[in-house]
């Protein structure tokens, strides 16, 4: 999510050109939204996957189900 130094950067060409408010309320909600969406994956995504059976291996002269 652009680094320390790309966040530091980008606040400090907001406050060059004067918009500095509207810089930090901008980097603050996409740092929002990155938290949001780092939340859901480790609560829904990756334990639904972890729960997920596996397929394994076919024995030789067999056909898969279905």
């Amino acid at each position: 999510t652009l680094g320390w130094e790309g966040r530091s950067a980008l606040l400090t060409v907001a406050a060059i050109a004067g918009i500095a408010s509207i810089g930090l309320a901008t980097l603050g909600v996409y740092l929002l939204v990155g938290f949001f969406a780092s939340v859901v994956l480790a609560w829904v995504v990756r334990p639904a996957h972890a729960t997920r059976p596996a397929a394994g291996p076919l024995a030789v002269g067999s056909r898969p189900p279905g």
